[in-house]
């Protein structure tokens, strides 16, 4: 990819240069611009997320369910930093330089991913539900049964 902004299914990347994605490193998005270089990491399971600007780590978060804004400066002026997991697991980092946005990028999802319905996630919740509702009545049951109840 190069430094212009870049248009793909309705979203504007700005200086994205690399973006990976795997259950086992998490994601890895770098921009470039300039002598700027910026390199994103987030955790695909323990929510910490890094970041590096020209090679040195510059901020580092551990996020439980929101999307915290790292905040680090360089050469006069401020950068801030969001990232978030969007529908069908793509992470997405935006980056603001003084306010105005600098860098933003998004990785692929996972192959085999999809955005998944509200419908869908509320039957699987459902049926999740109901699946441990009856092992735990057979295993009260069970215990019960043991001790003399």
């Amino acid at each position: 990819m190069t430094d212009q902004a870049i248009e793909d299914d309705g979203f504007t990347s700005r200086g994205l240069v690399e973006a990976k994605l795997s259950l086992s490193d998490g994601g890895q998005l770098k921009f470039k611009q300039d002598d700027i270089e910026i390199g994103v990491w987030l955790s695909a399971w323990t929510g910490k997320e890094k970041i590096w600007l020209n090679g040195d780590l510059v901020s580092e978060l551990r996020t439980v369910g929101f999307s915290p804004w790292h905040r680090f400066e360089h050469d006069d002026h401020v950068y801030e930093a969001v990232m978030t997991v969007e529908t069908g697991g793509a992470y997405m980092a935006t980056i603001l330089r003084d306010g105005e946005v600098l860098f933003r990028g998004m990785t692929r999802p996972l192959s085999g991913t999809k955005p998944t319905s509200p419908l869908k996630v509320g039957v699987w919740a459902l049926l999740s539900a109901a699946f441990g509702g009856v092992l735990g009545y057979l295993g009260i049951s069970t215990v019960i049964a043991w001790f003399g109840g």
